[in-house]
């Protein structure tokens, strides 16, 4: 069986008061050999990915610019409001604009409006409304309402009107979709779905699960079937079709793809992720080079050749995730709506562990970890407000438990939080955010333990907004790194109590509700055992 290798190769100095973290991702299949080059500033913010530079604000370290082409002239740029929210995001190549999204927000954070300029797109002017328990319940466009949705009393979709007419839908006790227009849905014990009938056609769709909870195929009405393989990590790593192979991912950490190998094995794209952790920026096809523009959730709104600017593609998704414009369809991109795995033929979204119908705006399974995830509805996607809040992974947030080292305050160990793929870390030098696998790389000489939390997705939004405000200056007794963790977590209604040490927070989370399990994070050199003897690891 032919297989394909990813290569990390580093180049850094150990010694954090650098600020530089450098390192590839090196794809080789059959002596092919690519890679997609990641650098860091000063500050330990990621300042180049591929052929992409980012800037930065002062002091806040939020993204200012990212930058491409041979004389950086194809610029994103973005402007925040005091809570750190994108308002505006333009992109321009050379002197024409491409794209520009300008977001408004109501009084407790949620998108209000959402104006989007995608050159050969039409997209209408958003206006959103939600009900008291922040579901999305309107979408207008000016005075035309272009959705409606009503919910049930445990969050369940009971009604929604659109451009393809009005839908009503019934469910079993346990959340389980079995109606939804003209169709029917039966599951099996676990509660996944296994079967979706056409009531009219009495065409049926079949899909079937392994024993993890993974979709491992999906026979189609005319015939097809599709089936996926999975790894021991639960990763969708290859895609055929009636048996033919035709796609395979490589993955850089638990869920980002680092390169995408055609039917015949051969290296068909790169990626590299730049300003969001759920979606590329940046990929090379063929020896040529793209950047992928995505709105506020990741979904991809624009393609274009960074070498030429021609576009190659636009388009754009529904509030549930619904493709309504692609101006080339043969592009297949594998990343849709909120940067999930698309998939054209059966019209699922993978996001980690589940799988998302955007038809009926919800997971096609329970969530695996059960009623920990915080939300007493195991079906529901965000908490019905897909404008504001993302899940690429299904499952928690994550609170990391560094070794101690060295002198000071390194002494006591360290401790960092990780949202949705984005890492926050508070030291002498400040707040420092990136991604969570590039600042995992950057620890990876000591020992380190993840405290897996399961979060609602207003619990995430409200941990995030706390680690992104004003901390104060740091101090290693009176404001340090465990300070600034648990105040996030205050904010999002989860009791650390009130310890000194990262060790005692570590032990102390063990306890709450939301606890959901255990990782580690073992250093490139040496074991692990460190950690998994200490009594809040086990």
């Amino acid at each position: 069986m032919n297989s394909a290798l990813v290569a990390h190769t580093y180049y850094r100095n150990l010694q954090l008061s650098t600020g530089r973290v450098d390192y590839d991702y090196v794809i080789d299949k059959f002596n092919q050999a690519g890679w997609v080059v990641y650098s860091y500033d000063n500050d330990e913010n990621l300042s180049q990915v591929g052929e992409i530079s980012l800037d930065y604000y002062t002091p806040d370290g939020l993204l200012d610019t990212a930058k491409s082409g041979l004389s950086q002239d194809q610029v994103t740029k973005f402007i925040y409001n005091s809570y750190g929210d994108v308002l505006t995001q333009t992109t321009i190549t050379g002197t024409t604009q491409v794209h520009k999204m300008t977001l408004t927000y109501d009084s407790v954070g949620r998108e209000k409006t959402k104006k989007e300029d995608i050159v050969g797109v039409t997209t209408p002017d958003y206006d959103y409304s939600y009900d008291s328990l922040g579901r999305l319940t309107e979408v207008k466009d000016g005075a035309t309402t272009i959705s409606q949705y009503t919910y049930d009393n445990n969050g369940n979709r009971h009604t929604s009107i659109d451009s393809g007419g009005s839908v009503s839908y019934t469910y079993d006790n346990q959340d389980r979709l079995t109606n939804a227009g003209i169709y029917t849905y039966t599951y099996s014990q676990n509660g996944e779905r296994q079967s979706k009938t056409n009531t009219l056609t009495s065409e049926v769709t079949y899909y079937t699960y392994d024993s993890f909870g993974n979709l491992i195929s999906v026979q189609l009405p005319n015939g097809d079937v599709v089936t996926y393989e999975i790894d021991a990590l639960n990763r969708r790593v290859g895609k055929k079709k009636n048996g033919i192979l035709q796609s395979r991912y490589i993955y850089m950490d638990a869920l980002r793809i680092a390169a995408e190998l055609d039917g015949s094995m051969q290296l068909k794209r790169r990626f590299g992720y730049a300003t969001k952790s759920n979606i590329p920026d940046y990929y090379v096809e063929a020896g040529v080079k793209y950047r992928i523009i995505s709105d506020q959730v990741g979904s991809p709104r624009l393609v274009f050749n960074i070498d030429n600017a021609s576009i190659v593609a636009a388009m754009n998704h529904s509030e549930f995730g619904k493709v309504v414009a692609n101006t080339n369809t043969s592009l297949n991109l594998p990343f849709g709506f909120a940067g999930g795995l698309w998939d054209e033929d059966t019209g699922l979204l993978r996001f980690g562990a589940r799988d998302y119908d955007p038809e009926t705006g919800r997971w096609t399974s329970k969530d695996p970890i059960g009623f920990l995830g915080g939300d007493t509805n195991l079906y529901a996607y965000v908490g019905g407000n897909p404008m504001s809040y993302i899940d690429p992974s299904g499952l928690e947030s994550e609170v990391v438990i560094w070794e101690p080292t060295g002198w000071g305050s390194s002494s006591f160990g360290h401790i960092s939080a990780s949202i949705n793929g984005t890492a926050y870390s508070f030291g002498p030098g400040g707040m420092w955010t990136g991604s969570s696998g590039a600042y995992n790389l950057a620890n990876s000489f000591r020992n380190g333990v993840g405290i897996k939390l399961s979060l609602t997705p207003d619990q995430e939004k409200k941990f995030e907004q706390s680690l992104k405000g004003d901390q104060g200056k740091y101090n290693s007794v009176t404001n340090n790194c465990g300070d600034a963790v648990e105040r996030g977590l205050s904010a999002a209604g989860v009791n650390a109590g009130n310890s000194l040490l990262p060790v005692s927070i570590g032990t102390s989370l063990l306890g709450v509700p939301q606890f959901s399990g255990t990782s580690f994070y073992t250093p490139i050199n040496g074991s692990n055992d460190f950690f998994r003897r200490a009594p809040w690891a086990r």
